[in-house]
């Protein structure tokens, strides 16, 4: 007879058999203590039962690739292109070449769909289009099709425009329609073949010009970070200010990892004395918003230095793992902080609460300073076009907006301002 260990080991109730007949009371013992394999092998000698004994297979361990390694996004909500890791690996081009095509045709099995043209925009806004040509041809009673003759699509898009407008609609609505419509119909090159309904959302943007956020003031933003710290949420006090200091895109904040946090080495100079944060950086594989790279920046102004040494402290980044989510606070949590501390704090007349108002905050409140000039503002928010940073930087109204703060607010934020840095760094 041979009882098979691996199997009984597993599960004593199966037992062995000597003879037909079932040993599961005796060996049922010695199997539920898991004892030795030596000392089971003696039992079965001493009951002159033939075992057989075969080991469980143990699954080695792959040893990390580039490929494992390489691509962490997954955690952080995006997604690196397709090859990005067999780009950052050394190797001869042929080699590349053929992994290349292995996955890419691998892909092209399992989405069918997929092909350069519809990677020219991301799935979310490939679902914003389906969803707003989706509401065209409902409207026009399922007859829009992209063979219809640029005459007549004119006349249909200047009708829904104008329908739209009246509804009530917001123009980056109508913003949205007009980019579906340069996706799903190419030789519309947007509007310029629609000479009618480009005069429409021209006339739109005149009666409602599109607008941007306030700043928040800095007192404002120490007044938050300050009452989520009392709190007990530490985290979202720090990336209220690190948000502030550094321009960042919220979701920005959200995807650092400890090495992205650099301090500065022991008895520094220039140019590697301050706190260091590194955005998008290569070998992530997925650039900023503006498709750029290894964007390093710095808390390099005598009030945001407290913030890297509190980063230190209350992250412990000497002693995680580099690789792991410098933030285990998320996106939606600090919105729901800010918003639910809104009315507590009366901060009403600020106007809505938005993280994007960090942005503009930190922008403005350099610019009204004279911390940096236009041209360092620009570089520090990444914006493209000296457009954008007017769009961003309104330093001229940080006053206004503090001023119409309540008095007792607004003495409470010039509190948190003057005593934010040594609470978070715990000297009193």
């Amino acid at each position: 007879m041979r009882c098979n260990y691996a199997r009984a080991h597993n599960s004593a109730a199966d037992g062995c058999q000597v003879s037909g007949t079932q040993l599961t009371g005796l060996v049922e013992g010695v199997f539920s203590l898991r004892l030795h394999a030596g000392f089971l092998a003696m039992i079965h000698r001493q009951l002159n039962v033939q075992v057989s004994w075969v080991a469980p297979k143990v699954e080695k361990k792959k040893p990390k690739t580039v490929e494992s390694v390489a691509q962490p996004t997954s955690r952080l909500g995006v997604e690196a292109p397709l090859t990005w890791d067999i780009e950052l690996e050394e190797g001869k081009a042929a080699s590349k070449k053929t992994r290349r095509s292995a996955r890419r045709k691998q892909q092209r099995r399992e989405h069918p769909s997929s092909s350069l043209r519809m990677a020219s925009v991301s799935k979310q806004t490939q679902k914003k289009y389906r969803e707003i040509w989706s509401q065209l041809c409902k409207w026009n009673g399922g007859r829009v099709t992209t063979g219809l003759s640029l005459h007549h699509l004119d006349q249909l898009v200047t009708s829904y425009l104008e329908d739209m407008y009246l509804e009530g609609e917001d123009l980056s609505k109508a913003n949205y329609l007009v980019a579906a419509i340069a996706f799903f119909i190419p030789q519309c090159k947007g509007l310029s073949a629609l000479p009618i309904s480009q005069q429409s959302m021209k006339g739109w943007r005149k009666l409602c010009p599109p607008r941007s956020r306030m700043p928040l003031p800095y007192e404002v933003v120490c007044l938050l970070s300050l009452t989520a710290f009392q709190q007990g949420l530490i985290e979202v006090s720090l990336i209220l200010l690190l948000i502030f200091f550094l321009y960042l895109r919220p979701s920005e904040a959200f995807r650092l990892r400890v090495q992205d946090l650099v301090p500065p080495p022991a008895r520094a100079k220039r140019p590697y004395k301050n706190f260091s944060v590194l955005l998008h950086p290569t070998e992530l594989g997925v650039p900023s918003q503006t498709l750029q790279w290894d964007e390093m920046m710095e808390l390099d102004l005598d009030h945001q230095r407290f913030l890297g040494q509190a980063l230190q402290k209350h992250l412990q980044l000497g002693r995680r793992n580099k690789d792991s989510l410098a933030f285990t606070a998320t996106l939606p949590e600090v919105n729901e902080f800010v918003a639910g501390q809104w009315m507590p704090l009366k901060l009403q007349s600020l106007g809505a609460p938005h993280l994007y108002r960090l942005r503009h905050g930190g922008a403005s409140y350099d610019a009204a300073m004279r911390h940096r000039t236009v041209a360092e503002i620009q570089s520090r928010g990444r914006w493209q076009t000296l457009k954008s940073v007017k769009n961003y930087e309104k330093g001229s109204r940080l006053t206004q907006l503090f001023s119409g703060l309540p008095k007792e607010t607004q003495r409470a934020a010039t509190k948190a301002k003057e005593k934010i840095g040594s609470v978070l760094l715990s000297r009193r």
